[in-house]
């Protein structure tokens, strides 16, 4: 379970309700609100939500929605599930914790919070994540930055991921996966590329990131770490106005069959090395020791000699010779 950040000590109670004061607590209009900025979580789905429409609908709202009132605006830090299904079930009004006075750090943390809390990490898409803990960490970083707060010692990155109880490095990839465009990031979701995939596309700009996404929403296949680079090679190539998966696929097949011709190459020159040394150790070896050991000496070259032996052979009983004698 995500732990509660210290700057919402004053906020939420140690199990995560929050603590409300009667001038906090308002019944108001459901279209004064707005959407925080930045704000990445999804809504239900169909399905959960209309649970929620159906349990509305028969109790009511049990836990108030949390908003945030800044130069006469009311903007939605908590509740969006349920602000929507008293949307779908013809409510106009909902009661609602309304906060003054928070920090810029206090509101995303809010946020984070609420969905965090109860479900845990588990519960959320890759993209809602990234989005998210980008938040959170860009604001706590404009905090550390003004306040020279050195966040007990260690960096905002590591802060946060002991705060959600992760790693370092896996709170960094979620931090470089913020940078995709939402489209890349729903690919993501979908499972059209891997994590490792879009870490790449991730080092890209806005435009590229496009290209790149206009070359992968027509593709069904998986994206290879070695076809992510190539696709992001182009992307970075100003010239390059679109990039064509199917000619990565070709360039793919045909970089195969580079590697199986070379591989065949390589075999050969291996056979070719073998018979080498195999002829060399017969003829330097072999064939002197065999016409030593049985005593015969020969005026000419061994090798010859064998040769002018094995012709008078093919001569006289060629069938000795047949090429099925030798196969194996």
């Amino acid at each position: 379970m995500v732990r509660r950040p210290r700057d919402l000590d004053s906020i939420f109670g140690d199990d995560g309700s929050p603590i409300i004061s009667d001038t906090e607590l308002n019944e108001i209009q459901i279209s004064d609100l707005k959407p925080y900025p930045g704000h990445g979580f999804k809504l239900y789905s169909d399905i959960r939500m209309q649970k929620m429409v159906e349990s509305i609908n028969a109790v009511g709202i049990l836990q108030p929605v949390i908003a945030y009132e800044q130069n006469g605006e009311l903007f939605l830090l908590a509740g969006y599930n349920r602000v929507e299904g008293c949307k779908l079930a013809h409510k106009e009004t909902i009661m609602a914790i309304v906060k003054r006075n928070l920090t810029k750090v206090q509101q995303v943390e809010i946020i984070n919070f609420t969905n965090f809390f109860q479900r845990g990490t588990r519960d959320f898409s890759l993209s809602e994540l990234a989005k998210a803990f980008r938040m959170e960490y860009e604001v706590l970083l404009r905090e550390k930055k003004n306040n020279k707060d050195d966040m007990a010692g260690n960096v905002v990155r590591t802060y946060l991921a002991d705060m959600y109880e992760m790693t370092d490095s896996k709170m960094q990839r979620y931090l470089t996966l913020s940078k995709l465009i939402p489209e890349l990031l729903d690919c993501l979701d979908l499972g059209i590329v891997k994590v490792s995939v879009a870490l790449v596309f991730a080092a890209l700009d806005e435009k590229q990131q496009i290209k790149v996404y206009e070359c992968l929403k027509e593709y069904s296949g998986d994206v290879s770490i070695k076809t992510a680079k190539e696709i992001k090679k182009l992307a970075m190539d100003d010239s390059v106005e679109t990039i064509q998966m199917t000619d990565l696929t070709q360039s793919k097949e045909d970089s195969e069959q580079d590697d199986e011709g070379s591989k065949m190459k390589k075999e050969s020159k291996e056979f070719d090395d073998t018979v080498i040394n195999k002829s060399l150790e017969f003829t330097q070896q072999l064939l002197p020791n065999w016409f030593k050991e049985h005593h015969i000496q020969v005026s000419k070259d061994p090798n010859a000699y064998i040769i002018d032996i094995l012709e008078k052979v093919y001569q006289k009983l060629p069938e000795l010779l047949l090429e099925e004698q030798f196969v194996n």
